[in-house]
């Protein structure tokens, strides 16, 4: 796999790129694969390193060329016995306040050090390594810079290294760094806030959804399950509980899908599909319908089918047929399925999708007959 896969065309584009801070035109990177190293040891056996795109150097030797068209393809190793103060600073594309008051924020060297003395990790490299934040050559970053730092870190016997990007070119600088460690065999995680700055946009959009309808049903179907909170923190005993004590959908609980009318109403789109299987999202509507009986417990599902049956497919799931189909009604389809029709059993018609609070709160129901209707 090339570290940059359309060299080619990113150095012509390149070619013709008016150097500016702001990146305004600059031809990206547009790799669409990447290589993989799974971490065969865990983190208090490995030798870690770190790399950092801040521009970091020592006090009194050469900063990095920030005017070069291409970049500074030199990188700083740097002891981690030097302080905080004996460390100066190229700065292009970020803003230096956080790392000038703590060098933390971007160069973590106390807190990986306080790790390696409480074995989280095994050791932390005794040297670590500075590039430029502004290096616009990717390729030459590919071809020059990744295979030097690549000969350093093999050299110390390093097997994982964590890279800190400093500013949005950084991130690219430091991908196009990370393939190429990982090609070599080493682990790379890439340290870098998008994740947190996601997760912070999905709550407040959660807690202004939550806020407007005065109510937390709406949203269950868009956030992680307890479950999956309790599997992040191996909480095994938690995950006894929920089962324990949360109410069940009975082992015994089907649904069966009235399935097999065409749709005509949607015209065209049903020509040659009944409307089940029209597609919605990048799947057939039938497969949505499905795996929302799936997520709620209910493993047992009999689809109904009729127009076009040989065009109604599923996984794991049983079918029915009705060949009066036509100009027949869903009493007649269901009439099919009769023997289906014991114990906990909920009906569906084919062509709806639902919120998952509203089939948990039918299959909580306790009276023998329950009808979630909809009052759009």
């Amino acid at each position: 796999m090339e570290v940059i896969e359309n060299p080619g065309e990113f150095s012509s584009r390149f070619a013709r790129w008016n150097v500016r801070e702001d990146l305004s035109g600059y031809p990206w990177i547009d790799n669409r694969h990447a290589p993989f190293t799974p971490l065969k040891r865990a983190l208090p056996l490995l030798n870690i390193a770190l790399i950092s795109s801040a521009g970091a150097y020592i006090n009194g030797t050469e900063a990095f060329d920030l005017d070069a068209k291409d970049g500074d393809m030199t990188y700083r190793e740097i002891p981690v016995e030097v302080g905080a103060g004996d460390v100066a600073y190229a700065v292009k594309g970020y803003d230096a306040a956080a790392v000038l008051e703590d060098r933390n924020s971007q160069i973590p060297i106390d807190r990986l050090r306080e790790y390696q003395e409480n074995a989280v990790i095994g050791q932390l490299n005794n040297v670590w390594w500075s590039v430029s934040p502004f290096i616009p050559n990717a390729v030459r970053v590919g071809e020059e810079l990744g295979p030097a730092l690549v000969e350093r870190l093999q050299r110390y016997e390093v097997r994982a290294a964590l890279l800190i990007p400093a500013s949005r070119l950084c991130h690219q600088t430091l991908g196009i760094i990370a393939r190429g460690l990982e090609q070599a065999g080493i682990r790379v995680v890439i340290w870098a806030n998008q994740n947190v700055r996601s997760s912070i946009a999905a709550m407040q959009a959660t807690s202004r959804r939550i806020f407007e309808e005065r109510s937390v049903q709406s949203v269950e179907d868009t956030i992680a399950s307890v479950q999956e909170v309790f599997r992040l923190q191996n909480a095994d005993e938690l995950m006894e509980a929920e089962e324990r004590y949360l109410p069940r959908t009975p082992d015994s609980a089907r649904a069966i899908v009235l399935a097999a009318s065409r749709g005509s109403e949607m015209g065209d789109v049903t020509a040659g599909i009944p409307k089940t299987m029209v597609s919605i999202g990048g799947a057939p509507l039938l497969h949505k319908l499905v795996a929302q009986f799936r997520v709620s417990g209910v493993r047992r599902v009999v689809v109904i089918r009729g127009y076009a049956a040989d065009k109604v497919h599923a996984p794991d799931v049983e079918f029915v047929e009705n060949e009066d189909f036509d100009g027949s009604g869903e009493l007649l389809s269901l009439s099919k399925a009769a023997a289906y029709l014991e114990g906990e059993t909920i009906l569906s018609f084919g062509d709806i999708l639902f919120r998952k609070h509203i089939l948990n709160n039918l299959l909580a129901e306790t009276r023998d007959i329950a009808i979630a209707v909809d009052a759009a």
